[in-house]
């Protein structure tokens, strides 16, 4: 069976298949190396705090999926080589899959950076369910436990996790969320953090070892601790790509239309670079799935990005921010109080996002409307 072949079950694929099935009924396939249950990643990280089991997640099986959508799906099967010119899909599983039109959708992994040094037992990663079931075991028996990492999903494990148990959170960051938002607006998370029991260590994270317990080095001082879950960011898995000569920079390269050098082969979500620029959050998949449909459909649409928010999954310390990936600019705090932050990003005397937190995060749906285009 000849038709669109769809490489990773996760919410890039599904979306996309969606959105496919909204425009015609051409034959599907989508090859995924584990259950291939549809989900929502971002779900992962405010589990802990409500007492909800990984099962709980699911919101549909493959089986139910494919039968949905009628789509044919391929699970626990790992794509090992592709033959571009003759357009044709092999997996380790011995299956080989004819396409018109490929698609990588096969997301990003957890990043080991080079310059940290890890021996014995690596840190528990969260990357899918059956990751977050180690992880619940492990917090089980955990008299103490620590967070790695203070970008968007460190961040929301460190609160998710708080609402159980005490721990520290280890970050070499200058601030929590510095990559999208001001230093006072990561100090002020940072210090009302702390009331749920989460003790913030910053430094130079150096060394990472396992003998019975995990010793973390930070800034030449010893900490140890019975589990820890490291989250120091998402790495896009581009060596399939790489492989099969598509042109590859942080990302898999794609123009607007999401195709790559590679004839009749596009990529998408956390795997794909836009423009030098790889967006891992919800909202340009969303985006990226609709316009890639059409696209695929004979319909070339272009993707353009509005203006998109972020809200961070940490309620009970809001947070929420604006921040253009391709442009840059300057930070100014208009208000800096003990109960919130808010602050306005300018580029070339035009503001062009925000970050809000505490009392002026219920600011967020206006200022968002008032925001350019991130791409258009």
């Amino acid at each position: 069976m000849t038709g669109i072949v769809i490489i990773g079950s996760g919410l890039s694929g599904y979306l996309l298949v969606k959105e496919i099935r909204s425009l015609t009924d051409v034959p599907i396939t989508l090859i995924t190396q584990n259950e291939g249950d549809y989900y929502t990643k971002p779900a992962l990280s405010h589990l802990i705090r409500h007492n909800k089991s990984p099962q709980s997640m699911i919101m549909k099986y493959a089986s139910e999926m494919a039968k949905e959508l009628n789509v044919r799906i391929l699970t626990h099967q790992q794509v090992v080589d592709i033959d571009v010119n003759a357009q044709t899909v092999f997996s380790d599983q011995g299956e080989v899959v004819s396409y018109t039109k490929l698609v990588f959708a096969i997301g990003a992994r957890p990043n080991f950076p080079a310059k940290i040094q890890y021996q014995g037992r690596r840190p528990l990663v969260i990357n899918q369910i059956e990751d977050w079931e180690k992880l619940g075991g492990s917090l089980d028996h955990s008299s103490s436990l620590a967070v790695l990492g203070a970008g968007l999903v460190g961040t929301e494990f460190v609160y998710d996790i708080s609402g159980k148990k005490s721990l520290d959170w280890v970050f070499s960051e200058p601030w929590p969320l510095a990559r999208f938002v001001p230093y006072q607006v990561g100090q002020w998370l940072k210090t009302n953090l702390k009331a749920f029991g989460v003790r913030p260590i910053q430094g130079l994270i150096q060394s990472i070892a396992h003998d019975g317990k995990f010793t973390v080095k930070v800034s030449d001082q010893s900490y140890q601790y019975d589990e820890i879950l490291q989250a120091l960011g998402l790495i896009p898995c581009i060596e399939l790509a790489k492989k099969m000569g598509i042109d590859c920079g942080q990302g898999i390269c794609v123009d607007r239309y999401m195709r790559t050098n590679q004839p009749n082969v596009f990529a998408m979500g956390d795997c794909a670079e836009l423009q030098g620029v790889v967006l891992q959050y919800v909202a340009p998949i969303r985006i990226q799935a609709k316009a890639l449909a059409s696209t695929l459909c004979d319909q070339p649409s272009a993707v353009s990005y509005p203006a998109m928010m972020c809200t961070v999954k940490t309620p009970l310390v809001p947070v929420a921010f604006c921040v253009p990936p391709y442009t840059k600019g300057v930070w100014q705090i208009q208000a800096c109080k003990d109960s919130g932050v808010k602050a306005y990003l300018y580029s070339n005397e035009q503001r062009v996002g925000f970050a809000v937190c505490g009392s002026y995060a219920k600011e967020r749906a206006n200022l968002i409307r008032e925001m350019p285009d991130f791409l258009h």
